[in-house]
């Protein structure tokens, strides 16, 4: 464990996981509640299913569905 703290203690300090979060809040309180697009919506009711949450979804899909005030934002910048 000694080793450990040690490692711990002398490895190089970063802010950017800090300043991803901070910044990411700060769009929460600018914008609020976004909306989140049907196709990835789980269909929990057959209602859901006949107003169309989850329709098209694909696992694996290259489409971003950030909200258009937030499209291009990066956070993270290590």
């Amino acid at each position: 464990m000694a080793a450990g703290v040690v490692y711990l203690a002398t490895a190089k300090k970063d802010r950017s996981a800090y300043s991803a979060y901070m910044e990411a809040l700060g769009d929460v309180n600018k914008y609020g509640n976004l909306p989140v697009p049907l196709k990835i919506r789980n269909p929990v009711t057959k209602l859901m299913k006949e107003v169309g949450y989850g329709e098209g979804y694909e696992k694996y899909d290259t489409e971003s569905y950030l909200p258009e005030n937030l499209q291009g934002k990066k956070y993270f910048k290590p």
